[in-house]
């Protein structure tokens, strides 16, 4: 079975961040949670725990909640090696048997998916997720632009990690194209600090 027949298939979708989420996670999120509506899927977001203050310029980041499954004939988990980085909505997914997408860019993988989508090669999930929505043909809008840049430029900081590929470079032009605003989420995810940083500093 494919990534797309499994969602084809599914009516209500619950996408998961994993603990403690990142950029990646939290745009990867929003970006598929955004794109599946646009198909008619019935979504809800869930994360164990506080998002970081860092992605409160984000519209729809308040869509996160802390509850498991409810209802959901799917499952999505995002950016994490295995499920126990979900906590206890992970927990909840495995006792109930859902049908679980893995979606991930990490070698460490332990492929814990029904079906697993993995590409090491991705800089950033947020990669991933732009290709599955292609597959799906989910326009590209600013915000959904937004997100999946917020994804990429975390993971590679800003590009400049070795993960930074031609490719990363490609996607996130087509992304300002499409309207993501580069400089504020750069600004945002990349230059601001806390006082208790500041402080450690």
């Amino acid at each position: 079975m494919t990534p797309r027949s499994l969602i084809r298939r599914a009516r209500k979708v619950l996408i998961m961040a994993h603990l403690e989420p990142d950029g990646d996670a939290i745009g990867s999120a929003l970006a598929l949670g955004r794109g599946l509506e646009t198909v008619e899927k019935e979504v809800r977001l869930a994360c164990e725990g506080p998002l970081p203050s860092a992605f409160d310029f984000l519209p729809g980041i308040e869509r996160f909640e802390l509850d498991g499954p409810q209802g959901e004939d799917l499952a999505i988990a995002l950016d994490a090696s295995d499920l126990s980085r979900f906590g206890f909505i992970g927990e909840e997914v495995g006792r109930l048997g859902l049908p679980l997408l893995n979606i991930d860019h990490h070698i460490t993988n332990t492929m814990f998916g029904t079906v697993n989508l993995v590409r090491p090669q991705a800089s950033a999930t947020a990669e991933i997720v732009y290709d599955l929505l292609v597959e799906f043909r989910v326009p590209l809008d600013p915000l959904l632009a937004t997100y999946l840049l917020v994804g990429i430029v975390t993971d590679t900081q800003g590009f400049r990690t070795p993960s930074t590929t031609i490719r990363s470079l490609e996607l996130a032009l087509r992304l300002m194209r499409a309207g993501a605003p580069l400089s504020q989420v750069t600004a945002n995810l990349l230059n601001r600090r806390d006082l208790a940083e500041l402080r450690l500093w």
